[in-house]
């Protein structure tokens, strides 16, 4: 009868306004690419999602979020045609040692390679992969959260 004086259930940390839980890491890769500024500059992080295995170098293939193709590539990516002429931002990097392993699907910050971008190279050329990502974002921090496992 009352219903307003009963005291409202918190809502779930998945549900809450502070942060946005995606279903998967695909959901997370389009919603990054048609509604974020991922700008690709030196000393920035962008949003990539893994195409590739990584190799016995630790290198792998990613695209780069970005709003002019915010689609994932359906085709294998090898590093041969990394940069195919369909718009697709697809480039090597090389993930640092706190990545464990990847597989593709997995979400990852991507940031140009310094010794690159300085020698006036491009920027999606190849780049660094520092951490892998979960596919969920702090509204109240404005950031994605690192997956440490």
């Amino acid at each position: 009868m009352f219903d307003f004086l009963k005291k409202k259930r918190n809502a779930s940390p998945g549900n809450s306004p502070d942060m946005m839980v995606f279903k998967s890491s695909e959901a997370a890769f389009e919603m990054s690419s048609k509604y974020m500024i991922n700008n690709l500059a030196p000393n920035e992080f962008v949003l990539a999602i893994v195409l590739s295995e990584l190799d016995s170098d630790r290198n792998c293939i990613v695209k780069l979020a970005n709003r002019e193709n915010p689609s994932i590539p359906k085709y294998p990516v090898t590093g041969a045609d990394a940069l195919p002429d369909d718009g697709t931002i697809c480039t090597q990097a090389t993930a640092l040692d706190a990545i464990k392993s990847l597989r593709p699907g997995d979400l990852v910050m991507y940031t140009p390679n310094a010794a690159i971008s300085m020698m006036g190279g491009p920027l999606h050329m190849s780049g660094l992969l520092p951490f892998k990502i979960k596919p969920m974002f702090s509204n109240k921090e404005q950031m994605w959260i690192v997956d440490k496992a």
